[in-house]
């Protein structure tokens, strides 16, 4: 294996760098000069021949093979990022991998000055211009979370302007919009503050979250370094600076900024940029802009101070949920006055002033469980677990302020169900949704579309616990109901529909789940329901024993969801551990391995915690390793397994039941009887603790 390596890489990443200028690659891109050197790439000045075009060629400081795993899924990203299109993004255009095992890139050259360099010229910049400047770099960074990347290393050496001959105005161009991803592919997780400093170049523009240890980014991590850029733009330095790079990274942590119009008290600042700013740079990444695309509005828009500062302390979801009162009494008022006139006119006024007094001591719950409940819902959809966990814990105990029963409560409920059942705690979402359902019930909304969703989601917990006569039942009810009004849920009926067909699937009812499909494939609207019914036929197929169809369905439902959501996104590991099941039933043991890997390694970005989805993850994997016979591999992946659920339940918890059982199995077939015993004897302790030995005294 050494020989092999040694013939394969004959020489260090300097050596290789040393002898690039003036070689012509494959692809006849011919290497000029070098333009800069990282810790994790080198950057070359390169001649495309065939168009006579100067660009530029990133290479990686990774080493690897065509047929490596990291490589692969370093071509599926770098595929994906040339094809965004964006005018104010560097665009990529082409990627490949030196005869060295060297990844690279290609991406435009612009001609144009960095905002740094012209900082280092002018020291601030014109607000009027900074405006100008800053909405189009939100608008590319925007796009780029729309697509599912952030950026995690704005800077700005990363901005580059250039004069636009045809419009004769000034053109910003985001450099390096997906790089972190590429790197993240390739195997450089760059999870401590020291390495994404040595990446970034500088703690300057390091969101606090950045400069800790494993602490998970968004795109509110994006925020705050532009807020850090415009804070410089302004007032002629970055927000915090110290000789010790580490000590701007505490002061990123720990210190708040000194306020700009502190600062330069000297220069005429618009108090609505002051704004914009403080709020970009608040430590907790919950009070920033929660997207980009609402910090460009704000850019765009030209804002009365007053009105901005008083927004900037009230959260978002409480000033929309106050709008929303305001305005349902703005017409009511308006028609009474008209219409009674007079005397009549100012009693209905006083009237309707006192309910608005008793309504305005619930703004502050309406909106924070409105605030939550959508922050709650959006970090699940993306992945973010641990974000979703707290927030919408946090809407259910808003939701009991209310005056009971009410729907908010079940809404609430059901979200927070739809969380564990992501994780894999399925009966902490059974109860929720019961809860949920009796909520429905008493304030007469048992046949809306929160009912639908309660019926939907207590059949997925229902399946996954193994009860699957009773998850067809919920099923039906859930389709039953959104069947009511079709008008009012086509979200919610598609849904039943979906879960009534896995239900089927699971049953090994090919038939119905055809009807189903019938259903299901009428019902859907968008492109990710379309592509879910993809993923459904698949289902079937494979349920059908026609295993190459459906491999060959997911395979295509894995390249979509790529595109649009990434690598890494919950459904896309969704779609791995579906095209596991399946490789593992046609018994291509190897790749069912390699996937399902895959999908725990990417499923534990998004839930670092242990959770139960994973424990079933490592026992699949261990499955798969004694069908192989490879019974080492198997007993690390159910010992792994077993550690994991006593982390979770404890000890002694009926949860575990089924990982001891396999475990034992396990042990027994391979000829272990007296190892088996001990976790036989374990197991009827937990079933019945009267099975516990007496100790004699």
């Amino acid at each position: 294996m050494s020989d092999e390596t040694e013939t394969t890489y004959p020489t260090t990443f300097q050596e290789i760098f040393d002898g690039l200028p003036g070689r012509i690659l494959p692809k006849r891109y011919r290497i000029d000069t070098l333009m800069s050197l990282s810790p994790y790439t080198a950057i070359f000045r390169t001649f495309y021949e065939p168009l006579d075009q100067v660009v530029v060629m990133r290479l990686f400081k990774v080493r690897s093979h065509e047929d490596d795993y990291q490589y692969k899924r370093f071509l599926q990203e770098a595929k994906r990022l040339s094809g965004f299109k964006h005018q104010n993004v560097i665009k990529l255009i082409d990627y490949g991998i030196l005869e060295e095992g060297i990844p690279y890139i290609v991406t435009e050259n612009i001609n144009g000055p960095t905002l740094e360099e012209v900082l280092n010229r002018t020291n601030r910049i014109d607000p009027d211009q900074m405006v100008i400047l800053f909405t189009q770099i939100a608008r590319a960074v925007q796009f780029g979370h729309e697509h599912g990347v952030l950026h995690e290393s704005l800077k700005p050496s990363r901005i580059i302007l250039f004069d636009d001959p045809e419009s004769g105005e000034v053109i910003v161009k985001v450099n390096g919009l997906g790089l972190m991803a590429l790197h993240h592919k390739l195997g450089v997780s760059l999870k401590t503050p020291a390495e994404r400093q040595d990446f970034i170049g500088t703690g300057a523009y390091m969101s606090p979250e950045q400069c800790l240890q494993d602490k998970p980014m968004d795109g509110r991590s994006d925020v705050y370094s532009l807020g850090c850029m415009m804070y410089e733009c302004l007032g002629g330095q970055p927000p915090f600076i110290a000789n010790d790079p580490r000590e701007v990274l505490r002061m990123q942590v720990q210190n708040a900024h000194v306020p700009l119009n502190v600062l330069r008290s000297e220069l005429a600042i618009p108090k609505r940029l002051l704004s914009v700013v403080d709020k970009c740079l608040e430590k907790d990444h919950t009070r920033r802009y929660q997207f980009v695309r609402d910090l460009q509005s704000d850019l765009e828009r030209d804002i009365d101070p007053s009105e901005r500062e008083q927004q900037v302390q009230i959260p978002a979801g409480i000033s929309k949920a106050q709008q929303r009162v305001k305005e349902s009494f703005e017409l009511p008022v308006k028609q009474l006055l008209f219409l009674f006139g007079g005397v009549l006119g100012l009693a209905a006024l006083a009237f309707v002033g006192l309910n608005t007094i008793n309504v305005a001591g619930q703004f502050a719950d309406m909106g924070i469980w409105q605030a939550k409940l959508d922050s709650g819902t959006k970090a699940l959809q993306e992945g973010r677990i641990a974000d979703a966990g707290r927030d919408l814990e946090q809407s259910v105990i808003e939701a009991k302020k209310f005056k009971a029963p009410d729907s908010r409560m079940a809404i609430s409920l059901n979200q927070e169900a739809n969380y564990f059942l992501a994780i894999g705690k399925t009966t902490e979402a059974t109860t929720a949704l019961k809860e949920a359902i009796s909520v429905e019930g008493a304030s007469k909304t048992a046949d809306g579309p929160a009912a639908v969703d309660s019926y939907v989601f207590l059949a997925r917990a229902q399946l996954a616990a193994g009860n699957s006569a009773e998850a067809e039942k919920s099923a039906r009810k859930g389709v039953e109901l959104a069947e009511k009004n079709p008008k009012d849920s086509k979200d919610p009926l598609f849904n039943s529909y979906l879960q009534l067909l896995k239900v089927y699937v699971a049953e090994k009812k090919v038939e119905p789940a055809k009807k189903s499909l019938a259903q299901l494939s009428a019902a859907a609207a968008t492109d990710v329901q379309k592509t879910e019914v993809k993923q459904a036929e698949a289902l079937i197929d494979a349920a059908a024993g026609k295993h190459d169809a459906a491999l060959e369905k997911l395979q295509s439902v894995l390249g979509e969801r790529q595109e649009k959501i990434g690598l890494d996104a919950l459904p896309v590991v969704e779609t791995m551990m579906e095209m596991g099941n399946v490789l593992a039933a046609a018994k291509k043991h190897d790749k069912a391995i390699t996937i399902l890997k895959t999908a725990y390694d990417n499923r534990k970005k998004y839930v670092p915690e242990e959770t139960p989805n994973m424990v079933n993850l490592t026992m699949q994997i261990g499955n798969i390793y004694e069908l192989q016979g490879k019974k080492d591999e198997a007993e690390k992946q159910y010992r792994a397994a077993l550690e994991t659920s006593e982390k979770i339940w404890g000890e002694r918890n009926k949860e575990r039941l089924p990982y001891i059982d396999s475990f034992a199995k396990f042990l027994r077939k391979t000829g272990r009887i007296s190892a088996a015993e001990v976790y036989e004897q374990e197991a009827r302790e937990i079933r019945d603790p009267s099975k516990i030995p007496k100790i004699a005294r």
